[in-house]
């Protein structure tokens, strides 16, 4: 069951990525020079680009976003100066950590799967407890689940200095597809 969502999920992801890409396009036609010791963020912008952070973050979804952190997106996006190629920069920055966030959703849903597939074979009912436990004792599932996390923090505390900063960053490496 997990399987054939995960499949729709990737598919929305797809249309995802297809237009942070053709907004990265567009970003990356503005001008390359940011001074980084100078505010180049509104401050309502950086505002509101903090909430849509923070929402992002609490997204438990493998798909497009929805609900509160699609709406925050939205709103950063309105935000945005159209003039503004920091803030624009900043924008699509949002879209990858989006991204990143639903695909990482899903890995984690993967090592569920993996944990619950190991305890069935092993003949142990796969109670919520008993798969998160497999989890933390297991290596290379607890290895799995802690490198996506900490990529994922990784990410979200330099695109949040940057916001708090009000300056546009270039796209830190945690936030990197893998």
């Amino acid at each position: 069951m997990l399987f054939v969502g995960g499949i729709a999920a990737m598919k929305n992801l797809r249309t995802t990525v297809m237009l942070v890409g053709l907004g990265a396009s567009a970003v990356g036609q503005g001008s390359k020079k940011t001074d980084a010791a100078k505010p180049n963020l509104s401050a309502s912008f950086a505002e509101t680009g903090l909430k849509a952070l923070q929402a992002i973050g609490d997204f438990k979804g493998t798909g497009s976003l929805t609900g509160p952190a699609k709406d925050a997106l939205e709103d950063t996006r309105v935000e945005a100066r159209s003039t503004s190629a920091p803030e624009t920069l900043m924008v699509a920055h949002l879209l990858d950590l989006a991204i990143m966030r639903s695909t990482d959703n899903f890995a984690r849903q993967n090592v569920l799967v993996k944990a619950t597939a190991k305890l069935e074979h092993q003949g142990v009912q796969p109670t919520r407890q008993a798969v998160l436990e497999k989890v933390q004792k297991d290596p290379e599932l607890s290895a799995a689940l802690d490198a996506i996390n900490k990529r994922e923090s990784e990410c979200s505390a330099a695109l949040e200095k940057a916001f708090r900063d009000r300056i546009a960053i270039t796209l830190p490496g945690a936030c990197a597809s893998r």
